[in-house]
């Protein structure tokens, strides 16, 4: 009972939030008179923003299985369409959302703080074998003096890393390497330190020359190095499905990777019709990365 009502709860605060979403878009066609492709637009930019947590919160709350993920997504994308046009539609604007397709992938997360090792305790792991594209790879890690944790992307020829270390004064520091050659470096003023490998920021700011995978041909590993010389916990998903693909990872859930959604607008004035297409954008621990 306690995780139905759990679950309930999350539907409850994902609803608010989309129709939050399309009341500000609902109160900006009230109080502009914009070009109504702009009008347009900023609906378009309403639905990635709603649809795509509607998106998140599926991979979060209803992984069980390929099915449940496309059965909840595809309900939740009709709920959010029929709240979002009612709401616009005082304002004489007639408005579809619809679901057109869904790629599956993985998501591979520690959400608890610990080693980066793999299951059986080793430190030098596989986290991803073979995969052509990944997403979302963030890692919120403490590093211990001694020792550097490492994730690498490599197909054999091509190689690209991220090395995380403490800095001798108890502050971590993170290095990106493009062929064996450093290409940027940051020194944080903290223990702990928030890096998304595939957005390129540390702690939220995008650092220069950080390019995920930068001149690696897919596909390829993606794989873990000196594992217990940090602690913390990290997401990311794979463009592959769960079985798919080889792991060594404790946890790996079924994911949605991407959907496309049609959107269309229609006002006295204009149409609008655009293929939309949401990825997830969770942070792992299901916390923020400002630390």
């Amino acid at each position: 009972m306690l995780l139905v009502a759990a679950l309930g709860l999350a539907v409850a605060f994902v609803a608010l939030a989309l129709v939050l979403n399309a009341v500000v878009f609902t109160e900006n066609l009230a109080t502009r008179n914009p070009d109504p492709a702009d009008d347009a637009l900023a609906y378009e930019g309403a639905v990635t923003q709603g649809v795509g947590g509607l998106l998140a919160e599926t991979n979060r709350h209803d992984d069980t299985d390929y099915g449940t993920l496309d059965g909840a997504f595809r309900t939740g994308v009709v709920a959010w369409d029929a709240n979002a046009s009612r709401l616009v539609a005082a304002d004489g604007t007639l408005t579809t959302v619809e679901l057109a397709s869904t790629n599956n992938g993985t998501r591979i997360v520690q959400n608890a703080d610990g080693n980066f090792t793999d299951d059986a305790g080793n430190e030098s792991w596989t986290l991803a074998g073979a995969v052509s594209d990944t997403r979302r790879f963030v890692v919120v890690a403490d590093p211990e003096a001694g020792g550097t944790f490492t994730v690498e992307v490599s197909n054999g020829n091509e190689s690209w890393r991220v090395e995380v270390d403490e800095d001798g004064s108890g502050n971590a520091a993170v290095t990106v390497y493009e062929s064996g050659s450093p290409v940027a470096t940051v020194d944080h003023d903290d223990d702990t330190v928030a890096v998304d490998l595939t957005e390129g920021t540390v702690n939220g700011s995008v650092v220069e020359d950080f390019t995920f995978a930068a001149g690696v041909t897919p596909s390829y590993n993606v794989t873990v190095t000196d594992g217990s010389a940090a602690t913390g916990r990290y997401q990311l998903f794979v463009d592959e499905q769960q079985g798919d693909f080889d792991t060594d990872a404790p946890t790996t859930r079924p994911a949605i990777y991407s959907a496309v959604v049609d959107v269309t607008v229609h006002r006295s004035s204009v149409t609008y019709e655009s293929p939309v297409v949401l990825a997830p954008g969770d942070a792992p621990g299901n916390s923020t990365l400002a630390q």
